[in-house]
């Protein structure tokens, strides 16, 4: 009933409501069907820190793990881009469910994109168990963003009806999240990678930061 009554209310599309709910399914069923779902997060996300990198081996360069990452971290943040623009009245087109059904298949073809580079940028380097250990590293630090975003849109949308500060807090988290992987992400290639420093620099202006200029753009700048 309480499902019910949440996704009959008249204040956001219903697309958003049934993408904020789908979303809960899903990371519920992810957590169901890979039992190690949520520890495998958790010891990704601590490979900068960690002293020996065999604590987390058998966590790394798991399929499903990425592939249910991808599905994850792509949900939560098409509903984040399309939750803005809504509350901006910023639209492609008309049609809400299209609308979000294209920002949602938009950030999978990046991501897929941006995860297919990433494991070229360090082929040619031939680093590919450091780029297995950057990329799952990065895909645990989004997760444990995504619950969190997921959770402050879950309260924005259902209970203030677009209408608060929350956004604010989301804004921060995403500021969070970009300071945290790279500066992680720059540890790891400082301690393992054997390059000149201007490759580092150029990994990191292509796909940590561009990126994220990217979606400041879309949060921004077109407001």
């Amino acid at each position: 009933m309480m499902l019910l009554d949440l996704t009959l209310r008249n204040e956001t599309p219903v697309s958003l409501r049934v993408a904020l709910l789908s979303m809960l399914l899903i990371i519920g069923l992810l957590h169901s069907v890979i039992p190690n779902w949520l520890s495998s997060i958790k010891m990704l996300a601590y490979l900068p820190v960690q002293r020996f990198t065999w604590q987390s081996e058998k966590y790394t360069a798991n399929r499903v793990f990425r592939i249910s990452s991808i599905i994850s971290i792509c949900t939560v943040y098409a509903i984040f881009i399309y939750t803005h623009l809504y509350s901006q009245k910023l639209v492609v087109i008309e049609n809400a469910s299209v609308n979000f059904l294209l920002i949602w298949l938009g950030i999978i073809v990046l991501t897929t994109f941006k995860f297919a580079l990433n494991k070229y940028y360090f082929h040619a380097h031939r680093s590919n168990a450091l780029g297995d250990l950057v990329i799952d590293y990065q895909y645990s630090i989004n997760q444990i963003f995504a619950f969190i975003i997921g959770l402050v849109l879950l309260i924005d949308v259902f209970y203030f009806r677009l209408d608060s500060n929350w956004f604010i807090v989301a804004i921060l988290g995403v500021l969070a999240l970009f300071l945290i992987k790279l500066f992680g992400t720059i540890l790891m290639l400082q301690n393992n990678f054997s390059f000149p420093i201007i490759t580092l620099f150029v990994y990191l202006c292509t796909f940590e930061i561009v990126p994220m200029l990217v979606i400041a753009k879309i949060l921004f700048v077109n407001s």
